[in-house]
């Protein structure tokens, strides 16, 4: 147990360390060093490839995780499971570009008009599927024999250094940006070789043609459950990508930069859940499990007010600091323009953390087949709502189908727990949290609008970017308390006041030692 709490931790500095890196990526360097039609581009290559991925994969990630402990007694099992695995799935892959190559004509005719230059770049998606499936597919199985940490250090930092470096190369003339394209899909096939170096290393990892050991009777399991979840795979993906494949055949490239920029600010939103959800997923599967209907209320109404809180605050603190961050970001100019977009993704993000942990809920417990036919559904209606939505708002339209399709899943969810388990997450501090949250809305505005004659006076003795920083340093330390203040006062929630005072605790502790010294 103590090698894998290791694991834990290392993989979460390392995740946090890549969202740092992938944040400078994005938001700083893309913006000044890609022009919006070629971030456009980049965007739209990646979630094609990461939607097509879902497919052609055919689950294989998933099913390592499923079954590789039926074929873990000895090597030799193992090494033909592996095998078999990376067989099956080269023939995902084969289908995929038969279907890709087959249909390409209308791929291309639908960015013909307004983005003609995804017309050159198209089949660059191809090795990019292969190179993520191979990556998918040895970082699970490096993963189930409880080494997390290097292949979420090779995906989250390392992966992230040389996008980094590569723009930074692109910046500096050394290489044009068809180059820069073939170094991003070259990349996951580096991280592959790291990753099979690493495991042939530690002897984790060989290969053999031998796959008799898989009977049909073993055979046939793995391959239900793999076509489960490549339907709810895509159906999910469907609905976070679609809108990001269709806005630039509506409305070119430009608009799908500013839309993506806005996309990725408003996910900073995700990281309280992310982090909380891995923590409760035991007490959560064992409350499932044992039919433990009263904890199981507990997890779900605690997360869904813990990650509310959190959420509210992040809302809160992007809100009062948006004008100031758009003076910080390269072309902050052009990218403004996606505020309404931000906000109602912020909106939608929101609605993800009231409910709490109802989709781990839906998808660890016995009724997860409902989970799928809601994914499907929630693909077709994302594609339906953005047909409607983009020709009307543009950008706008595309993030309304997105937030309203997520809405049509949360609500089947939510009445689906209810009916199943008989309970929601929602309690009276649900209403506090929100009410009190409406109150430092409103000091929050105050704040911003003081802002705007700061900066004023600010700008005449600092750059603009550096008065903008300032700024956003100063309002965030003036909302953070207040907030957290009114949090603690009006008791919304145990969980945060016991880790505020842990916090400040060990504050006062790290202070008295080092005074001691």
């Amino acid at each position: 147990m103590g090698n894998v709490v290791r694991e834990s931790i290392k993989s979460s500095v390392a995740s946090y360390i890549g969202l740092l890196i992938g944040t400078i990526n994005v938001i700083f360097l893309y913006t000044k060093f890609l022009s919006p039609q070629e971030l456009g581009l980049t965007r739209v290559l990646q979630d094609s490839a990461t939607l097509f991925v879902s497919f052609a994969q055919l689950g294989s990630p998933y099913i390592i995780a499923k079954f590789f402990p039926q074929f873990s007694d000895n090597s030799k099992k193992q090494n033909t499971f592996l095998s078999f695995v990376l067989i099956y799935s080269f023939i995902g892959f084969t289908i995929f570009f038969l279907l890709f190559v087959s249909f390409k004509s209308i791929y291309l005719k639908s960015y013909s008009e307004n983005s003609p230059i995804i017309l050159e770049y198209f089949i660059y998606v191809t090795p990019l599927v292969l190179g993520t499936i191979f990556l998918n597919i040895i970082e699970a199985y490096i993963i189930i024999q409880n080494k997390l940490s290097f292949p979420t250090f090779i995906r989250e930092v390392i992966l992230r250094l040389i996008n980094s470096l590569i723009i930074i190369i692109y910046a500096i003339g050394i290489i044009n940006f068809t180059s820069f394209v073939n170094l991003m899909v070259f990349s996951n096939f580096f991280a592959v070789g790291v990753l099979v170096y690493y495991a042939r290393k530690i002897k984790l990892l060989s290969f053999t043609t031998d796959i008799q050991i898989i009977s049909f009777q073993k055979l046939k399991p793995i391959l239900k459950y793999g076509l489960y979840t490549v339907l709810g795979g895509f159906g999910f993906l469907l609905s976070t990508k679609i809108d990001m494949l269709m806005l630039p055949a509506y409305e070119g490239l430009q608009e799908t930069a500013i839309y993506s920029i806005a996309i990725f600010i408003a996910t900073i939103m995700e990281i309280p859940k992310k982090s909380l959800t891995r923590a409760v997923l035991p007490a959560l599967s064992f409350s499932i499990n044992k039919n433990d209907n009263t904890t199981l209320n507990d997890i779900y109404k605690k997360t869904s007010i813990n990650l509310f809180i959190s959420g509210l605050l992040i809302f809160l603190l992007i809100w009062v600091n948006i004008d100031d961050l758009f003076l910080i970001i390269p072309k902050g100019d052009i990218y403004i323009n996606g505020k309404t977009v931000l906000y109602i993704f912020l909106f939608g993000k929101i609605l993800d953390l009231v409910t709490g942990v109802n989709n781990e809920i839906v998808l660890y417990s016995r009724y997860y087949i409902y989970g799928l036919v809601l994914t499907v559904v929630l693909g077709i209606t994302s594609i339906i709502t953005n047909i409607i939505f983009i020709p009307l708002y543009g950008m706008t339209g595309a993030a309304i189908a997105s937030v309203l399709s997520y809405l049509f899943y949360l609500v089947f969810a939510l009445i689906l727990i209810w009916k199943k388990f008989h309970i929601q997450p929602f309690s009276i501090n649900t209403l506090k949290a929100f009410v009190l949250f409406l109150f430092t809305w409103i000091i929050a505005w105050v704040i911003k609008d003081q802002g705007f004659y700061l900066y004023d006076s600010i700008l005449n003795s600092f750059r603009k970017d550096l008065a903008a920083m300032l700024l956003i340093f100063f309002k965030t330390l003036i909302l953070v308390p207040i907030f957290i203040f009114v949090v603690i006062k009006f008791k919304i929630s145990e969980d945060f006041t016991n880790l505020v005072f842990a916090g400040i605790s060990k504050i006062k502790n790290m202070l008295i030692k080092k005074h001691s010294i």
